[in-house]
């Protein structure tokens, strides 16, 4: 068993204290078993940083936080993985990828601002990518399917920039990054299948922010 979890630590290109200090933060972040582990070398954070990991914020006290990054977790769940259902080192690498074109997609299709036809710019709607990008990614990694948020997205912006009244609904549009942590994605769709079932017409774009 040791022979198996030290190889496979090994095969991470992690030495033993980053492959510890990583999986701290881990565990930090997550509802499982904490290790006595107090080396804490702050150059072993900055090597899983670099190797993108991580993410290292310093406050304003200088105090240093610690994020794990879609990476991270990945590399840490494998552990967990049976042996004979593991994924070989270039499907994670792929399904990294993947995942960050998914999230880009998403990006570029949540609007700048709530400007847009006759009504002129009066609040920024996208906030905090980085943190954006990690709670989208996690949801990727909790079997949330992108292709139902991208079209809750579409369907709720097209709601919004039907002007049917003179008013801008875009601007009770909630940032991406509130949009995202309230899973306003799981609102629209049901309100999707609500209007397929019953037609209904309740306006819900002119009270939400």
């Amino acid at each position: 068993m040791w022979d198996l979890i030290i190889d496979k630590i090994e095969s991470t290109g992690l030495t033993f204290d980053e492959f510890l200090s990583l999986y701290k933060v881990f565990s930090s972040e997550n509802n499982i078993r904490k290790i006595q582990y107090n080396s804490d070398m702050l150059n072993s954070y900055l090597e899983i940083e670099g190797r993108g990991l991580i993410k290292i914020i310093t406050n304003d006290n200088g105090a240093l936080t610690f994020y794990m990054r879609e990476a991270g977790n990945i590399l840490i769940k494998s552990f967990n993985e049976n042996p004979e259902t593991e994924q070989p080192p270039q499907q994670i690498q792929q399904k990294l990828t993947n995942n960050n074109h998914k999230f880009e997609e998403f990006w570029l299709t949540f609007p700048n601002s709530d400007e847009h036809g006759i009504f002129k710019k009066t609040r920024i709607l996208k906030a905090g990518k980085d943190n954006c990008k990690r709670k989208y990614i996690e949801y990727l990694t909790k079997e949330v399917k992108h292709e139902d948020i991208i079209k809750a997205l579409k369907y709720e912006i097209k709601l919004r920039r039907d002007v049917n009244n003179g008013q801008n609904k875009m601007t009770y549009m909630k940032n991406s990054l509130t949009w995202l942590n309230t899973k306003e994605f799981e609102i629209i769709l049901e309100t999707m299948d609500e209007e397929q079932n019953d037609n209904s017409s309740d306006d819900w774009t002119s009270n939400n922010i």
